[in-house]
């Protein structure tokens, strides 16, 4: 059986690493995350059941943040193409209050990304909500 997992598990990598990757982009705001395909142009957001911002920090809890984004994923992708292909993730952290982000930030936006399951993880550093059209001419879709 053990082999057997092995198995599936080497062929789900092979499909994964041999289709085209399936972008997304993630707005994080106060208490707040929005998905974006932007392969099907499909979106969901939502508001966490419990707070996972603080004052100082966007994502001051990880595991409620990563909760809500993995639900509105998997919402706006089906699970077979969030299992079969791999996935890049363009997180956009929104706050009016915050200016630049430090690399303690980076390190937890880049985190949270991998943990939803993103393979390449962008980070955009923008004070506004990018458009598609955005995106295309800044080469993120």
């Amino acid at each position: 059986m053990n082999r057997l997992n092995d198995l599936y598990d080497l062929g789900l990598w092979i499909i994964r690493n041999f289709r085209t990757p399936i972008s997304v982009y993630i707005i994080v705001s106060k208490n707040y995350i929005k998905v974006v395909s932007l392969e099907n142009g499909l979106a969901a957001s939502g508001d966490a059941e419990r707070e996972f911002s603080t004052s100082r920090l966007l994502i001051a809890d990880p595991i409620i943040a990563e909760k809500l984004a993995t639900e509105l994923l998997n919402r706006v992708c089906s699970a077979t193409q969030l299992k079969t292909r791999s996935l890049n993730v363009i997180c956009h952290p929104l706050d009016n209050e915050l200016s630049n982000l430090s690399p303690a930030e980076k390190m937890i936006f880049t985190d949270f990304a991998f943990q939803i399951g993103g393979r390449h993880v962008r980070l955009i550093d923008d004070g506004k909500e990018l458009t598609f059209e955005e995106l295309k001419i800044r080469n993120y879709a």
